[in-house]
Order: structure tokens, then sequence, then C-alpha cells
């Protein structure tokens, strides 16, 4: 059983012009809120807040290919990595390990949103199910 079911930007407010530039991540763990172009982010609870940083994309750059990794029964989001057109890395989160799974995007294309469960073992806290 999955927690709570968050979407962010609601689906009402997604827009091609409010996109994913960065991940606001815990210290060497799979806890992770996403920030936006306009500097919106998510805001779901994370213990520590004090080891908590901001990791952007560089200015400039342009988010070809995204890489996830999962636990082995796919579920539990352990990393997410972004890359260019070059293959190179723009940003990486979280525990490299577990599944991996790719998601191209073509020219023009970009990360509007989230959408994925709370777990259910960590008390709310950032991190996610189903990704």
């Amino acid at each position: 059983m999955y927690g709570e079911l968050v979407r962010y930007p609601a689906d009402v407010d997604l827009s091609y012009d409010k996109f994913i530039v960065g991940i606001r991540q815990r210290f060497d763990s799979n806890r992770h809120n996403f920030i936006f172009s306009d500097g919106d982010r998510t805001n779901l609870p994370c213990d520590f807040d004090y080891s908590l940083k901001d990791v952007y994309v560089p200015e400039g750059s342009v988010i070809r290919r995204v890489v996830i990794h999962h636990d082995e029964d796919g579920t539990y989001l352990r990393a997410i990595q972004f890359f260019d057109i070059d293959n190179t890395q723009l940003l990486s989160s979280g525990h490299i390990r577990g599944v991996k799974k790719e998601i191209l995007l073509a020219e023009g294309e970009r990360l509007i949103g989230i959408k994925a469960y709370l777990s259910p073992h960590d008390n709310g806290e950032c991190a996610f199910f189903n990704f």
C-alpha cells in the first residue's frame, strides 16, 4: 500500500513555462524535493533539514535524458539523474543503485511536474513510490 498521492503542480496548473530546474536533496540520501523554473518547489517535509541542499541543472543546459533508479521491485525512488543531448550529466541526486529506468525527452520537451506516491514507511517525508 502506498501513502498519499502527490501531483505537483496540480494538473490545472501544468505549464510548459514552468519546468524542473533542480532538486533540494538531503545529503547522501534518497530524499528529494523538486525546484521549478519560477522558483516554486515541492515542499514535502524531510528529516534533518540542516543537511538539505539545493542542486541545480547548470543555467542554459537542456535536460534530454532522465535516469530514475528504483528498488528492485520498481517502486521506491532511490536516485534521479539528468543528462543533456551529449550525455553529459547535469545533475545527480540520491543513491545510484537498483532498477534503472530511462526517459528520453524529444527536442523541446520539458519536465513540467511530478506524480508519485509518498512512502507509507517514512512518516510522509519526501520519499517517493511509483515516481
